[in-house]
């Protein structure tokens, strides 16, 4: 009987080390993938959506065209020959998704243009600007700032003419926060993007600018990661005289 209860308690002990010390997986998502390598050259860029790298809509007012030149592989070059109020061009998740767990990652390169201009880029809701998950603003005076549902985080930085910039937003969409990076330079770490709906999740992107001087887009990368826990399970076996055993083992996927 001794053996026995000590042989549970064991059992019991191992069950609870292994749900409190279990390891995590994570799958991680591709859900848009825009680098306009296949695109044609000097041409209008295309809408039909992320499934093929483009947006989903183009201003009327905008010119949004492939072009080889200034990066190293064909980007995006994104300009407004008329008007003087921001405009842009759209790209949408696929499925017409709203991103509401785990983690979000967005990353696009971005070239400054080699005069004063404004472009701005929104992250929002699926169909809608209405919920802002993140802005960033570069604009005419040379400052980059960015802003949110929660405010203004003030100016990050300034810009140069003709200047390379990486961006990336890693949205903890459980925590409702998100770190923002420029050049892998952390200007903001998990900072509450301020939007409490929790029946809306992160859905859109928007490239906007206001002047008939080119902003240059290209690899704009999108990916969501979701983790989840290992558990313990039961294995049953029977030895050679038939009778049945059972033993707890971790680290079986859940």
């Amino acid at each position: 009987m001794k053996g026995s209860l000590a042989t549970k308690l064991v059992n019991i002990f191992l069950l609870g080390s292994c749900l409190l010390t279990a390891p995590v997986w994570a799958t991680t998502t591709v859900l848009l993938n825009a680098n306009f390598n296949d695109k044609p050259l000097n041409t209008s860029i295309g809408t039909d959506g992320p499934g093929v790298g483009e947006p989903s809509f183009v201003h009327p007012l905008i010119e949004a065209t492939v072009q080889a030149s200034p990066m190293r592989t064909p980007s995006l070059h994104i300009s407004k020959p008329r008007g003087v109020s921001l405009s842009g061009v759209v790209f949408d998740l696929p499925g017409s998704a709203a991103i509401l767990d785990g983690e979000m990652r967005v990353v696009f390169t971005l070239r400054a243009p080699d005069t004063a201009s404004t472009f701005l880029f929104r992250i929002s809701e699926q169909g809608s600007a209405t919920r802002n998950f993140g802005r960033l603003e570069l604009d005419a005076g040379g400052n980059v700032t960015a802003s949110d549902a929660s405010g203004s985080s003030g100016i990050l930085r300034t810009w140069a003419p003709d200047e390379t910039l990486t961006i990336e937003y890693l949205y903890h969409l459980y925590s409702r926060t998100y770190d923002l990076r420029i050049n892998s330079i952390l200007h903001l770490g998990n900072r509450s993007h301020g939007v409490t709906d929790s029946a809306e999740g992160i859905g859109r992107l928007a490239f906007e600018t206001d002047q008939n001087t080119a902003w240059v887009v290209d690899d704009i990368v999108v990916t969501q990661t979701r983790a989840g826990l290992f558990k313990a399970t039961l294995i049953k076996w029977r030895n050679r005289h038939g009778i049945q055993k059972v033993r707890r083992s971790c680290c079986v996927a859940k």
